[in-house]
């Protein structure tokens, strides 16, 4: 296992060694489009259960 982090840490190294990092903040699109299908789902769900 410590092999592993070591050698993930020398792979980001090396790409990000002259990227620029930006930060974003903000609602994630895929988190909103999984939390409204989760509430379809739910809706739908509890539907049936009524």
């Amino acid at each position: 296992m410590k092999i592993e982090v070591e050698i993930t840490a020398a792979m980001l190294d090396r790409l990000l060694h002259r990227a620029t990092v930006v930060g974003i903040d903000g609602p994630s699109y895929r988190l909103r489009h999984h939390q409204a299908t989760s509430d379809t789902l739910r809706a739908a769900v509890n539907a049936r259960v009524s």
